[in-house]
């Protein structure tokens, strides 16, 4: 059994979908390894550009955009074994990347002629960068109740409002920004604009102080009569709540296989110290306690992984991933909590120290609790499919 297993050994892909999974396991031992102690240390504020750069000029940015319009045509199980490998060496860099990956398919899902014309060509090869703005900061996961106010306007729509949690901030060029149009009709009333980040009107706040988040660059987004044309509208009222709605088993599918990343790479560091540390005149391996823990581990990573790859499966079939992604999501986050102390205990004391990354992989696996719905969420949306079978 392998600790660092991924999506390679249990599903199957196409020859592009293992060329790109490779890629990102290069980059990441490349770009992220090498430097992700020293930015959770410094407090890096959002990933570095030439790290996005890097990232672009792999190929990897446009990896999941269809051929047809000049991308690489990797499935969404490609997508889930990119963001995992990534995530051995940086859960919220992982976090960031996916997010650029994000980009590019949404204007090939969702938008016009037009705004693919103007914006894909920059979306895949880095130099527009966008930021999804639909967090805010009274509602987190009521969606509905977004406040912030679009207004129409001659030739278009102003903007009015404050947005939360909004990735890729420091460097975003272009925001996703969803909006209420009509308060009276709630969800049915929300569109999605897309919105010049560097205009009069928006304007981003200072970066989070995160504990093990701030190399995603978050910042609040405050709008303020933000002017949008009509050919800027990404989505028009009522579209944009169920296309929000609708990625959002692609999202906690994303975050279920962070955590097994992490898990992982945690996993083996384990296992590795564990056979060159002696204790009592024999290797750690050798106690049969140790040995154990490691068990457990190993268990619940594969469950978790199994889970996660399931989900991964219906949604790139187009099935019904809604009831998978939330128990993928909501195993894999608890399955992170459990595990990673576990890990940490194996190397004692030494496993504190910024040379090992499990103690940086436990704080930042706490995102998995609260990223793309919590926990709590997700127990309230497996219920309510139980209790309407």
């Amino acid at each position: 059994m392998k600790a660092t297993a991924d999506i390679r050994d249990h599903c199957r892909l196409s020859d592009v979908d293992h060329d790109y999974i490779a890629r990102a396991e290069r980059f990441a031992d490349e770009h992220i390894k090498p430097h992700a102690a020293e930015w959770e240390r410094q407090r890096q504020p959002g990933l570095p550009r030439a790290v996005v750069d890097a990232w672009a000029g792999s190929g990897l940015l446009n990896a999941c955009v269809p051929e047809s319009f000049g991308g690489g045509g990797a499935s969404f199980l490609a997508k889930i074994g990119i963001v995992e490998v990534i995530a051995r060496q940086c859960l919220v860099s992982s976090f960031a990347l996916v997010n650029l990956l994000n980009g590019p398919v949404r204007f090939v899902q969702n938008g016009t002629d037009d705004q693919r014309a103007r914006h894909l060509p920059g979306l895949m090869d880095g130099t527009t960068i966008i930021a999804l703005c639909l967090t805010e900061p009274q509602s987190g996961s009521d969606f509905a109740a977004t406040a912030t106010k679009a207004e129409r306007v001659d030739g278009g729509w102003r903007l009015t409002g404050r947005k939360a949690w909004v990735t890729h901030a420091t460097i975003a060029t272009l925001g996703i920004v969803y909006a209420q149009t009509d308060p009276s009709r709630r969800g049915k009333g929300i569109a999605a604009f897309l919105v010049d980040l560097k205009a009069p009107g928006a304007t981003f706040s200072a970066p989070y102080a995160l504990e093990a988040g701030s190399v995603a660059g978050i910042c609040d987004l405050a709008l303020e009569n933000a002017f949008v044309a009509d050919a800027d509208v990404l989505l028009q009222p009522g579209a944009a709540f169920a296309t929000a709605l609708g990625s959002i088993n692609s999202a906690r599918t994303h975050v279920a296989a962070m955590c097994c990343g992490v898990v992982g790479q945690s996993l083996s560091v384990a296992n590795d110290y564990a056979r060159q540390r002696t204790s009592f005149g024999q290797p750690l391996i050798e106690h049969q306690g140790l040995r154990w823990k490691l068990a457990d581990i190993a268990a619940d990573l594969e469950a978790a992984r199994l889970l996660t790859y399931r989900a991964a499966t219906l949604v790139d079939s187009g099935g019904d991933a809604v009831s998978a992604a939330a128990i993928a999501k909501k195993v894999a986050a608890e399955m992170t909590m459990r595990c990673l102390p576990e890990c940490m205990q194996i190397l004692g004391a030494n496993g504190l120290r910024s040379e090992y990354p499990i103690a940086r992989h436990l704080l930042a696996a706490k995102i998995a609790a609260f990223a793309d719905g919590t926990n709590e969420i997700q127990k309230e949306r497996i219920g309510r499919l139980i209790a309407t079978e």
